[in-house]
């Protein structure tokens, strides 16, 4: 996934009957290397909902959004 895509996402978590839609953003404690940031690629990781901290695996460079 490339890193600068990561701002077009929203958050799909659903609390009671809203879809949050926050920001998503790389949780730096579980990405993968320094080596992923200098390339622009997320290829192992975790994105982070800034509104309601509902965390999001990125597996072999797909964010699934589950």
């Amino acid at each position: 996934m490339q890193l600068s895509r990561v701002n077009i996402l929203r958050c799909p978590a659903v609390k009671g009957e809203t879809q949050c839609r926050g920001e998503l953003s790389v949780d730096d404690v579980y990405s993968d290397s320094e080596s992923q940031k200098l390339s622009g690629e997320l290829l192992h990781g975790n994105l982070v909902c800034r509104r309601c901290q509902s965390d999001f695996p990125v597996v072999m460079g797909i964010p699934i959004l589950t």
